[in-house]
Protein backbone atom coordinates (compact mmCIF):
# COMPACT_ATOMS: atom_id res chain seq x y z
CA UNK A 1 0.00 0.00 0.00
CA UNK A 2 2.75 2.50 0.96
CA UNK A 3 4.67 1.64 -2.21
CA UNK A 4 1.55 2.36 -4.30
CA UNK A 5 1.10 5.74 -2.56
CA UNK A 6 4.75 6.64 -3.21
CA UNK A 7 4.39 5.64 -6.86
CA UNK A 8 1.29 7.85 -7.18
CA UNK A 9 3.08 10.77 -5.49
CA UNK A 10 5.98 10.42 -7.93
CA UNK A 11 3.59 10.38 -10.90
CA UNK A 12 1.80 13.47 -9.56
CA UNK A 13 5.09 15.36 -9.03
CA UNK A 14 6.30 14.44 -12.50
CA UNK A 15 3.02 15.61 -14.04
CA UNK A 16 3.05 18.90 -12.06
CA UNK A 17 6.61 19.68 -13.11
CA UNK A 18 6.45 18.36 -16.64
CA UNK A 19 9.43 16.12 -15.88
CA UNK A 20 10.48 13.49 -18.38
CA UNK A 21 13.02 10.74 -17.97
CA UNK A 22 14.17 11.82 -14.52
CA UNK A 23 14.56 10.16 -11.17
CA UNK A 24 11.95 11.24 -8.65
CA UNK A 25 12.49 9.96 -5.11
CA UNK A 26 9.57 9.28 -2.73
CA UNK A 27 10.75 11.86 -0.18
CA UNK A 28 10.58 14.99 -2.29
CA UNK A 29 9.41 18.58 -2.15
CA UNK A 30 9.45 21.62 -4.43
CA UNK A 31 11.84 24.49 -3.94
CA UNK A 32 10.94 28.11 -4.75
CA UNK A 33 11.63 27.60 -8.47
CA UNK A 34 9.34 24.62 -8.73
CA UNK A 35 12.39 22.39 -9.00
CA UNK A 36 12.29 18.97 -7.43
CA UNK A 37 14.51 18.55 -4.36
CA UNK A 38 14.89 15.14 -2.75
CA UNK A 39 16.43 13.77 0.40
CA UNK A 40 18.76 11.66 -1.79
CA UNK A 41 21.73 13.86 -2.71
CA UNK A 42 22.41 11.66 -5.76
CA UNK A 43 19.02 12.24 -7.36
CA UNK A 44 18.68 14.52 -10.34
CA UNK A 45 16.15 16.86 -11.88
CA UNK A 46 15.90 18.95 -15.02
CA UNK A 47 13.71 21.95 -15.79
CA UNK A 48 13.34 23.83 -19.05
CA UNK A 49 11.90 27.34 -19.07
CA UNK A 50 10.80 29.73 -21.85
CA UNK A 51 10.14 33.29 -20.63
CA UNK A 52 10.95 36.97 -21.21
CA UNK A 53 13.68 37.79 -18.71
CA UNK A 54 15.01 37.21 -15.21
CA UNK A 55 14.68 39.91 -12.56
CA UNK A 56 16.60 39.50 -9.30
CA UNK A 57 13.78 40.68 -7.01
CA UNK A 58 15.67 40.11 -3.76
CA UNK A 59 19.14 41.13 -5.01
CA UNK A 60 20.92 37.90 -4.09
CA UNK A 61 22.32 37.23 -7.58
CA UNK A 62 20.56 33.87 -8.11
CA UNK A 63 17.20 32.64 -9.33
CA UNK A 64 15.64 31.29 -6.16
CA UNK A 65 11.96 31.73 -6.92
CA UNK A 66 10.09 31.17 -10.17
CA UNK A 67 8.42 34.56 -9.71
CA UNK A 68 11.81 36.01 -10.77
CA UNK A 69 11.32 34.50 -14.25
CA UNK A 70 9.18 37.19 -15.82
CA UNK A 71 6.75 36.27 -18.57
CA UNK A 72 6.99 32.46 -18.54
CA UNK A 73 4.62 31.40 -21.32
CA UNK A 74 4.35 29.74 -24.71
CA UNK A 75 3.16 32.64 -26.91
CA UNK A 76 5.20 35.79 -27.52
CA UNK A 77 4.66 39.04 -29.42
CA UNK A 78 7.24 39.86 -32.14
CA UNK A 79 8.84 42.65 -30.08
CA UNK A 80 9.36 40.61 -26.87
CA UNK A 81 12.62 39.31 -25.44
CA UNK A 82 12.66 35.50 -25.36
CA UNK A 83 14.90 33.61 -22.94
CA UNK A 84 15.31 29.83 -22.98
CA UNK A 85 16.89 28.24 -19.90
CA UNK A 86 17.83 24.70 -19.01
CA UNK A 87 18.72 23.84 -15.39
CA UNK A 88 19.92 20.47 -14.10
CA UNK A 89 21.11 18.94 -10.83
CA UNK A 90 23.68 16.18 -10.19
CA UNK A 91 24.94 15.50 -13.70
CA UNK A 92 28.51 16.87 -13.42
CA UNK A 93 30.75 15.63 -16.24
CA UNK A 94 27.88 15.15 -18.71
CA UNK A 95 26.86 17.55 -21.49
CA UNK A 96 23.67 19.60 -21.64
CA UNK A 97 22.57 20.63 -25.14
CA UNK A 98 19.75 22.98 -26.10
CA UNK A 99 18.44 23.05 -29.68
CA UNK A 100 15.95 25.59 -31.03
CA UNK A 101 14.11 24.70 -34.26
CA UNK A 102 11.92 26.97 -36.39
CA UNK A 103 8.57 25.88 -37.82
CA UNK A 104 10.07 24.37 -40.99
CA UNK A 105 12.53 22.18 -39.09
CA UNK A 106 15.63 24.36 -39.45
CA UNK A 107 17.99 24.33 -36.48
CA UNK A 108 18.41 28.02 -35.60
CA UNK A 109 20.33 27.81 -32.30
CA UNK A 110 22.34 25.13 -30.58
CA UNK A 111 24.31 25.39 -27.38
CA UNK A 112 26.23 22.59 -25.68
CA UNK A 113 28.01 22.98 -22.35
CA UNK A 114 29.90 20.55 -20.16
CA UNK A 115 28.12 20.35 -16.80
CA UNK A 116 30.76 21.49 -14.32
CA UNK A 117 28.82 21.90 -11.08
CA UNK A 118 26.18 20.13 -9.00
CA UNK A 119 23.55 22.74 -9.93
CA UNK A 120 24.04 23.90 -13.52
CA UNK A 121 22.17 25.97 -16.08
CA UNK A 122 22.51 28.34 -19.00
CA UNK A 123 20.41 30.61 -21.22
CA UNK A 124 19.84 31.22 -24.90
CA UNK A 125 18.53 34.75 -25.30
CA UNK A 126 16.86 36.56 -28.16
CA UNK A 127 16.77 40.36 -27.78
CA UNK A 128 13.41 42.10 -28.31
CA UNK A 129 12.36 41.54 -31.92
CA UNK A 130 15.49 39.51 -32.81
CA UNK A 131 13.84 36.12 -33.33
CA UNK A 132 10.99 37.65 -35.34
CA UNK A 133 13.46 39.60 -37.52
CA UNK A 134 15.67 36.54 -38.12
CA UNK A 135 13.04 33.80 -38.51
CA UNK A 136 9.60 35.43 -38.59
CA UNK A 137 6.48 34.54 -36.70
CA UNK A 138 5.32 30.99 -36.21
CA UNK A 139 5.92 27.91 -34.12
CA UNK A 140 9.25 26.93 -32.57
CA UNK A 141 10.48 23.84 -30.76
CA UNK A 142 13.07 23.69 -27.99
CA UNK A 143 14.76 20.39 -27.16
CA UNK A 144 17.10 19.72 -24.26
CA UNK A 145 19.51 16.77 -24.31
CA UNK A 146 21.63 15.18 -21.62
CA UNK A 147 24.57 13.83 -23.59
CA UNK A 148 22.68 12.56 -26.67
CA UNK A 149 19.42 11.69 -24.90
CA UNK A 150 16.35 13.91 -25.27
CA UNK A 151 15.17 14.86 -21.76
CA UNK A 152 12.61 17.60 -22.44
CA UNK A 153 10.83 19.24 -25.34
CA UNK A 154 8.70 22.40 -25.33
CA UNK A 155 7.01 24.46 -28.00
CA UNK A 156 6.38 28.17 -28.24
CA UNK A 157 4.92 30.56 -30.77
CA UNK A 158 5.90 34.00 -31.98
CA UNK A 159 2.83 35.84 -33.26
CA UNK A 160 2.80 37.42 -36.71
CA UNK A 161 2.52 41.19 -36.78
Amino acid sequence: MAEEIDRNKRKTLKKMLGLTGLLVAPLAFLDGCGALITMDSKSTWFRGFIYNYWQDDNGNGIVDDDSELKGEKSTFYPNERITITGAIKNRRGHELTTKVWNGVGKLIRKRTEKINSRLFGYDIEFNPGQLYKEEGGGDYIVEWYLDDNLIEKKEFRVLHR
